[in-house]
């Protein structure tokens, strides 16, 4: 039904900003990218915690090889985002802001085409 789609996109959106944005940013600019830096710099640090996050979310992608790809790719690129903005600033907080805000964005889209 209509309101058992919104109120689980409401739901989604809630969980993604209040979880998994911290649990993903935690483990992966400040556990991976924190740990990579150590040993090889910036820019590879933000390069490779970028990739394994795209990977990471590589059961999010369905269909041809081309697409589930080119999702990774994608899902990847944004992450440079939040590892810049993590290795620009030391702080946690700024990635989970970053990705709680991309999250909401998608969802709230999301929500926004259904109403």
């Amino acid at each position: 039904s209509h309101q058992a789609d919104v109120s689980f996109l409401v739901t989604m959106l809630l969980f993604h900003v209040v979880l998994v944005a911290p649990a993903e940013e935690y483990l992966f600019r400040g556990g991976l990218q924190g740990s990579l830096r150590e040993v090889f710099g910036p820019v590879a640090s933000i390069s490779l915690a970028s990739l394994a996050f795209g990977l990471f979310h590589l059961p999010n992608y369905t269909g041809s090889l081309s697409e589930v790809l080119s999702g990774v790719i994608v899902i990847s690129i944004v992450s440079i985002s939040y590892g810049f903005v993590y290795e620009k600033t030391r702080n946690l907080l700024v990635p989970i802001t970053t990705h709680a805000l991309y999250n909401s964005i998608l969802f709230g889209g999301q929500l926004f085409a259904i109403v």
